[in-house]
C-alpha cells in the first residue's frame, strides 16, 4: 500500500520532476510526510543518531511524525515539489508548502548513509505575493533531466559565481558565467544580468558555503550571508548559468538554538 500510494503521488508530478523523483530518497521522504495516506512510521527512513538541524522540528521521527499529523489534519494543506537534486550521499527538494492558509517556500536537504538519513536541514520562506520580474518563486524549468555528465561541470560553474561575484565582488564573473537574459524568481529582482551585477559587483560578502549539490542542470547551494541562511538554485546550459530561485530566512542567534541543537 505505502509502494502505491507514493507512485500515485509521484505520477502527479511532471515528467522532468518525475526523472529527479525516482532516484531521489529525500523526495520519496517528503512524499510520504505531505500526504493523507503516507506512511504512519517515519522511523523507517531515518538512521539511529539522526540529526535534525530544523529547529522547527524535535529531533528525531517524533518531529517528523508531528509535521506530518499537522498537515493531515489541515483541510486546506497542500505540497507540490517544484524541482529536485541528488548526488553522492546529499539530497535535496525545493517545494511550495500550504498550512493553514499560509504559503511558504522550502528548500530541504538531506545526508544519507546505509540507506537511511542521517542528517537533515531546511530553509523556509514565505511565499511573495508579488514579483518585479513576473515568475513565482518556484515555477520554471524542472531540471535535472538529462546527461549527468555535465552535473560537474555545471557545479563548478555556479561555485566560481559564488566565489568570484557573490563573495568578492568581480562583475566579469557575470559577464562570463551568466546569460545575459538570466530567469530571476528572487521576487525582489529583475531579470537578466545586469541586476546581478548591480547587487554583488565592486564590493565583498562574506558568504559561507556549506555544501554544493548538483544533478545535470540543477545546482543547489546552501549558504550563509551575513545574519541570513539561504538555499540558491541555478540552472545552467550549455556553460551559462541561465536561471535562478532561493529561499532566504534570518540565521537564528544562539540564544535561539536549544541546547544539544545546531543549525548547520
Amino acid at each position: 500500500m505505502k509502494k502505491i500510494c507514493l507512485l500515485f503521488i509521484l505520477l502527479s508530478v511532471n515528467p522532468g520532476e518525475l526523472v529527479a523523483a525516482q532516484r531521489n530518497p529525500a523526495l520519496e521522504f517528503l512524499s510520504q510526510v505531505y500526504s493523507p495516506s503516507g506512511t504512519a512510521d517515519l522511523s523507517q527512513f531515518l538512521a539511529p543518531g539522526f540529526r535534525d538541524h530544523d529547529l522547527g522540528l524535535d529531533e528525531g521521527a517524533a518531529g517528523w511524525t508531528a509535521r506530518a499529523l499537522e498537515f493531515r489534519h489541515d483541510a486546506h494543506a497542500s505540497w507540490n515539489p517544484a524541482r529536485s537534486v541528488v548526488s553522492g550521499d546529499l539530497a535535496a527538494v525545493h517545494s511550495r508548502l500550504v498550512l493553514s492558509d499560509h504559503s511558504w517556500i522550502v528548500a530541504d536537504f538531506f545526508r544519507s548513509g546505509g540507506g537511511k538519513f542521517l542528517e537533515h536541514w531546511r530553509v523556509i520562506q514565505p511565499e511573495a505575493k508579488t514579483s518585479a520580474n513576473g515568475h513565482t518563486m518556484v515555477d520554471g524549468d524542472p531540471g535535472a533531466d538529462g546527461d549527468d555528465a555535465v552535473s560537474s561541470k555545471n557545479k563548478t560553474a555556479v561555485e566560481t559565481l559564488i566565489g568570484e561575484l557573490f563573495t568578492q565582488g568581480n562583475r566579469a564573473t557575470a559577464d562570463q558565467l551568466v546569460d545575459q537574459n538570466y530567469i530571476q524568481h528572487n521576487p525582489m529582482v529583475k531579470n537578466g544580468r545586469a541586476p546581478l551585477k548591480a547587487i554583488f559587483g565592486g564590493r565583498k560578502t562574506p558568504i559561507k558555503v556549506h555544501f554544493v549539490v548538483a544533478q545535470v542542470n540543477l545546482v543547489f547551494a546552501f549558504l550563509t550571508y551575513p545574519g541570513v541562511m539561504a538555499v540558491d538554485l541555478f540552472r545552467v546550459e550549455g556553460g551559462l548559468i541561465r536561471e535562478h530561485w532561493d529561499v532566504i530566512q534570518s540565521e537564528p542567534s544562539g540564544e535561539d538554538i536549544p541546547e544539544g541543537r545546531t543549525v548547520y
